[in-house]
């Protein structure tokens, strides 16, 4: 059976009695009766708001990643995620609190302003959460979990029409639970194009792994370091581990759904019982562990390997949902966890050269389950035109804003004595030339993991040393990490191989670099020549483009290292959170953009 037809097998097995089948073998899914009731509950929403005019719609998430955005008309004026306020990774948690205490209160509005409220979970979930809950329930509106995501990256796209993929860990969606589900979005209407499915189960299957076979953190508070896994396959074999984990994403159900000891905690977080006799612990996974902690090239070509599985399978489900839907399209928006996978988004781009457009939102994993919420109420349900609220570039600087009060009175405040003085963008440059390392603290935050200028990092890429100088002294992480490159716009085409045709203003894509200017940036191009790239525009962040504009003139290179101001924890929200990350790491600058204050600390 050739790869193709083994993804192929797995949509088409999808029937109505096989759906229904595992429909009711599902701890998660909703009774028959609470399905029906939200249904219901649903339509009497949509139909007493349709076609009214200036709602305001709060969006509200509280499982792992949790977050809260709010829209009017539209258009996006908030999104944040818990974890920046809680300083907690990937924190579950009251969405509608935090909304309450945080958001309305700094937008001058109140609860009871907020029209309408979107989110996934059904209300047997919410329940326990939130004494806010009760009282707005004939407010709220479910959206199914894989629609929410479906939902964030259609209408973030501004395409007229486009076939989606969503692609993660599993979640709810009406009385189902599936990793993977299969969309089109035609002007204002997302449908699924196959009931959403239990496999592939890419974004299981990586938690697993991450966790079982390589000893990192997959979800909580110490984040989700699948990204590390990511970063270990450029240096291994693809090859020698591809197809055991091709099959155990797409074939094995025992082994996509295998639970080493220890993983107690996802049926803990989930209210799932844990019955030890008909439910053990799987040793599918101990085999390789066991490898990877004897054999460092074997532990290399695990991590390629399974990478390797990964982009074949993401491949195959592009490629047979644009059977499904008879090649009416070429665009494609891709959402869910999996889409934090860069190098997958990188090997659509290249190899699959039919596509005409390729989107990724800046908040494609479960953080933007409240935009997405939010944005299938207001487009699909009430029927708002997505053309008129936006233009075709989604900022993703939809945090709060902090002013000059905000500012001074964090310097005050320090836990030790601080010193500013006023800078401007040609100093700055000075001392990124200096290898100096500067965290960059400028306007609303930015939504999603990647950091994109305005709570960033940064540093000069020409020095070959500046990567293992920010891994060890900044984000005290392994050394072969690498950093992503922030290049103009405009330059793109001349650093990257297809870099003119894919701009990655979110960073979502890896690609090449070309190979006759790799010495040049030697800091930000990994051990396979590619990189996470994000392209700049003056649109988009004006001061970051003019930083880059101004390292350029002086050193001929219109790149900057750019990684997220953290340290083993969420990017920072605050100018408080900043000068806490400051003081206790090797950052050598902290710059307020707006203020152009450059910050150290005070020495005797």
């Amino acid at each position: 059976m050739s790869t193709h037809t083994q993804t192929n097998k797995i949509i088409n097995r999808m029937s109505k009695r096989a759906l229904l089948k595992f429909k009711r073998g599902m701890l998660l899914a909703l009774d028959v009766d609470g399905h029906r009731r939200t249904k219901k509950h649903n339509a009497l929403i949509a139909k007493r708001y349709q076609g009214a005019k200036d709602i305001l719609v709060a969006g509200f998430w509280n499982g792992h990643d949790a977050s809260c955005c709010l829209m009017q008309n539209g258009k996006i004026l908030a999104h944040i995620e818990l974890e920046r306020y809680l300083r907690l990774k990937e924190v579950h948690g009251d969405a509608l609190y935090v909304m309450h205490e945080y958001m309305l209160s700094r937008l001058g509005l109140d609860f009871d302003d907020v029209d309408l409220f979107a989110t996934c979970y059904p209300p047997s979930v919410h329940e326990k959460y939130s004494s806010l809950y009760r009282p707005a329930l004939d407010r709220i509106f479910f959206v199914g979990h894989h629609t929410a995501h479906a939902s964030h990256a259609f209408y973030s796209s501004n395409l007229a029409n486009s076939m989606i993929l969503t692609v993660d860990g599993g979640g709810v969606e009406g009385r189902n639970f599936g990793a993977t589900g299969m969309y089109v979005g035609d002007e204002q209407v997302v449908r699924p194009v196959v009931p959403i499915m239990p496999r592939p189960n890419i974004g299981g299957v990586w938690s697993r792994v991450t966790r079982y076979v390589f000893g990192l953190q997959t979800g909580g508070s110490g984040g989700h370091q699948a990204g590390t896994v990511m970063a270990m396959a450029a240096f291994g074999d693809r090859t020698r581990f591809e197809e055991r984990f091709y099959r155990a994403m797409t074939v094995d159900n025992v082994e996509a759904e295998a639970r080493p000891p220890g993983h107690d905690w996802y049926r803990r977080e989930l209210f799932i019982p844990i019955d030890p006799v008909k439910d053990p612990p799987h040793p599918y996974w101990f085999d390789l562990r066991e490898l990877a902690d004897q054999d460092s090239q074997a532990k290399l070509d695990i991590a390629a390997g399974f990478q390797a599985a990964t982009e074949r399978i993401v491949q195959e489900l592009v490629e047979r949902l644009f059977e499904l839907t008879h090649g009416r399209n070429k665009q494609l928006c891709i959402s869910g966890g999996v889409a934090l996978n860069s190098v997958v988004v990188g090997m659509l781009a290249r190899n699959l050269s039919w596509l005409t457009d390729l989107y990724i939102p800046p908040v494609p994993a479960d953080d933007g389950l409240s935009l997405g919420a939010a944005q299938y109420l207001t487009h699909h349900v009430l029927n708002l035109s997505m053309r008129a609220v936006h233009d075709p570039f989604l900022s993703p600087y939809l945090g709060l804003e902090y002013d000059q009060s905000d500012v001074m009175t964090a310097l005050s405040q320090s836990s030790r004595p601080l010193e500013w003085r006023q800078c401007d963008i040609p100093e700055l440059v000075s001392l990124l030339v200096e290898d100096k390392i500067i965290a960059a603290f400028h306007g609303r935050s930015e939504s999603g993991r990647r950091a994109l200028g305005n709570r960033s990092i940064i540093a000069s890429p020409l020095n070959s040393e500046m990567k293992s100088i920010v891994n060890e002294k900044v984000k005290h992480r392994q050394w072969f990490r690498p950093f992503a490159p922030a290049v103009l716009e405009e330059e793109a085409g001349e650093w990257f191989e297809s870099g003119d045709a894919w701009p990655s203003p979110y960073m979502s894509f890896v690609l090449p670099f070309k190979e006759h200017v790799r010495d040049q940036v030697p800091a930000v191009v990994h051990h396979d020549g590619s990189a996470r790239l994000q392209t700049v525009s003056k649109k988009a962040s004006p001061w970051f483009y003019d930083l880059i504009s101004a390292f350029r003139q002086v050193t001929g290179v219109p790149v900057i290292l750019n990684t997220s101001f953290n340290d083993r924890e969420p990017i920072v929200e605050s100018p408080q959170d900043a000068i806490n990350c400051f003081l206790k790491t090797s950052i050598d600058y902290l710059y307020f953009v707006e203020q152009k204050l450059l910050v150290t600390e005070k020495r005797d």
